[in-house]
């Protein structure tokens, strides 16, 4: 496997992550009992968790801040919308390989398209080339956004979506 390809596999598949995601999907259900019901992984289930979020913080600071203190509730609705935009679009977590003692910060993951399996990078291949271009999102970031940008900002136009 070259090097380029196995790195690209060390971001979608490592301790780091699959600890945090495990840790995501088991607290879950207790998560969404919390949060209240209806959290069905549907597109139509992000007017909820704009509300929900929205309900808990009133600024962009007060959200890093819970970020910064491993908020449960937090990590609960980043993971919850990166759930939703998987499961919507085939694309995938991912987050950068730390040593394990590193904790994963609940702004770190981050979710990518599928790249085109017809297109092959050589050496000078850029990987922002518009035509080797990836679409990614770090669903931390769509909701912080909701707090920075006012309420006439729409989670919808950050989403990852399905061709």
């Amino acid at each position: 496997m070259p090097k380029e390809t196995q790195e690209r596999d060390d971001w979608r598949d490592n301790t780091h992550l699959n600890t945090w995601l495990t840790e995501r999907k088991e607290s879950f259900p207790t998560w969404a009992a919390e949060a209240g019901g209806g959290w069905d992984f549907s597109l139509a289930s992000l007017t909820q968790l704009v509300n929900l979020v929205l309900g808990v913080y009133r600024s962009y600071e007060e959200m890093q801040d819970a970020a910064q203190k491993a908020d449960p509730f937090l990590a609960g609705a980043v993971w919850y919308l990166g759930e939703v935009q998987i499961r919507s679009s085939g694309a995938a977590w991912h987050c950068r390989p730390e040593p394990d003692h590193t904790p994963l910060q609940v702004g770190d993951p981050f979710i990518r398209m599928p790249e085109d399996p017809e297109h092959e990078c050589d050496d000078e291949c850029d990987e922002y080339d518009d035509d080797h271009y990836v679409p990614s999102a770090t669903p931390f970031d769509q909701l912080a956004r909701l707090l920075l940008l006012g309420p006439d900002h729409r989670l919808q136009d950050d989403l990852l979506t399905g061709p």
